[in-house]
């Protein structure tokens, strides 16, 4: 007898198991929408699921290539896949892989996922999170999340080349903060100014320092010139593809506008065809005000800041070029009295030159997409 009911159990255990995959595979095949979210790292990913509304399934762990064999099994079981995941360090590779496969991929701008401050955050949780905000994004709140442009592989490159220069010139930079820093430990703060390094101002340390103080110089100094050098051909390189990269409209620039900050611009906008108006052009830049507004109160602040750091860093320098070179433009002449007017306040011009910055951007994006001519907006 207890063999006859261990084998009836063990025929009832087996039928409902084979009923709840049964259901399982009818549920899956009939989804219209499987959502997955992935804490991407580098040699694991923690990926969650969720079918078309129903609740996240538990997150689980797997390698980038049993990853890809797992997402490739989920076309066949749903209309649509979406995945999601944070921009990071490992770039957009992932993206791409995905939408040549088939996949529907959204890739999400880094935020703080721990929105309740508990000061619990795992990869797991955080798959979970990315899952979450993928729902109510596609479910049609899109302050869930800010989803990025997806460059292609060339578009990449291209951006990667013009930011190699800037962390060249980082590095050389504190270098020759290291030079001078030695100079002045040890008393020599005349010698410490200005490039330490050239040609003409080593040659006055060599005759004035001691020889230990020179030997240590000489080891800095032969990194800077090699960084030197290469920055110097990656410039050429750059100048040299300048014609091919830049918009047409742009291709002869105003004076004072420079040809690298040009091509700074176009690698990091990648398409400027990509803004609809120019409200996307300022806060893809940062250059918007920040507001905290309710009820009759309006209240707006600094800049938010929370665009792109390096076509705000690169407008603020073409906007102080600008009023040097092209004061009655456009985007200068509203704002001409008070960057001109040094009595006018360190916080005024500095409020004044954002300004102009944004107002510049958006010119830029006007000419490069054929809105307007820089001689309409009053370049020459």
């Amino acid at each position: 007898m207890k063999q006859t009911a261990t084998k009836e159990q063990q025929l009832q255990r087996k039928a409902k198991a084979e009923g709840r995959r049964t259901a399982e595979l009818v549920s899956v095949v009939l989804a219209d929408r499987i959502k997955v979210g992935v804490d991407v790292g580098l040699r694991k990913y923690a990926i969650c699921r969720q079918v078309d509304g129903s609740m996240q399934e538990p997150p689980q762990m797997k390698s980038p290539a049993s990853f890809k064999e797992w997402i490739l099994e989920q076309k066949s079981k749903a209309k649509e896949v979406v995945v999601c995941y944070e921009a990071g360090f490992l770039g957009f590779d992932l993206a791409r892989w995905l939408i040549r496969n088939g996949i529907k991929c959204l890739v999400m701008s880094p935020i703080k996922l721990d929105e309740a401050n508990k000061r619990v955050e795992t990869d797991k949780l955080n798959a979970q999170d990315i899952v979450g905000r993928l729902d109510r994004y596609l479910a049609g709140n899109r302050r869930a999340m800010t989803v990025c442009r997806i460059p292609t592989r060339e578009e990449e490159l291209n951006r990667h080349e013009s930011r190699q220069r800037q962390q060249l010139l980082d590095h050389r930079k504190a270098l020759e903060a290291q030079g001078r820093s030695l100079l002045w430990q040890f008393g020599y703060l005349d010698s410490g100014t200005g490039r330490w390094w050239g040609p003409k101002s080593w040659k006055h340390l060599e005759e004035t320092l001691e020889a230990t103080m020179v030997e240590r110089l000489k080891r800095l100094r032969a990194v800077i010139e090699e960084l030197t050098k290469q920055m110097t051909e990656l410039e050429q390189k750059l100048r040299e593809a300048t014609p091919t990269l830049l918009p047409k409209p742009l291709e002869k620039l105003p004076a004072g506008m420079g040809w690298l900050s040009m091509m700074i611009l176009t690698h990091e906008c990648m398409d400027w065809g990509r803004f609809n108006n120019r409200r996307q052009v300022g806060c893809f830049a940062g250059l918007v005000p920040s507001e905290g507004s309710t009820g009759e109160s309006t209240r707006q602040g600094s800049i938010t800041k929370v665009g792109n750091p390096v076509v705000r860093m690169v407008l603020m320098e073409m906007a102080w070029r600008m009023v040097r070179y092209q004061p009655n433009c456009h985007a200068v002449k509203r704002w001409l009295g008070i960057l001109k007017d040094r009595r006018a306040g360190s916080r005024a011009r500095k409020k004044a030159i954002v300004a102009v910055a944004r107002v510049l951007a958006i010119d830029l994006w006007r000419m490069a997409t054929g809105r307007s001519t820089a001689e309409a907006l009053g370049y020459v």
